[in-house]
């Protein structure tokens, strides 16, 4: 029960939320450690997760993997995002 609470409260304080868009190819799940390690290196939390379920892909109109998406917003689609790219993309969004 507390950790439903601790989830509620943590994206209540979260300002960022980050899906990455994918099944889980080499590309998937390359781009999935770029943006782990650029949020560390920023030193920012934020609502993070790895979709595979193809249904979430179409309700972003994404039609190549992997995709980042940044608060709701596709910011890349097909490519795997450098992390400076990544870095600079999370700046502009906060």
């Amino acid at each position: 029960m507390w950790a439903l609470k601790f989830d509620i409260v943590f994206q209540e304080l979260c300002v960022l939320t980050i899906r990455i868009l994918g099944t889980g190819c080499a590309n998937c799940d390359q781009l999935h450690k770029e943006v782990i390690n650029a949020l560390a290196e920023l030193n920012i939390a934020a609502d993070f997760r790895h979709e595979r379920n193809v249904a979430e892909f179409y309700k972003y109109g994404v039609a190549s993997t992997p995709a980042l998406v940044i608060n709701g917003e596709v910011k890349a689609a097909g490519s795997v995002p450098l992390r400076n790219e990544i870095k600079e993309l999370i700046k502009l969004t906060i």
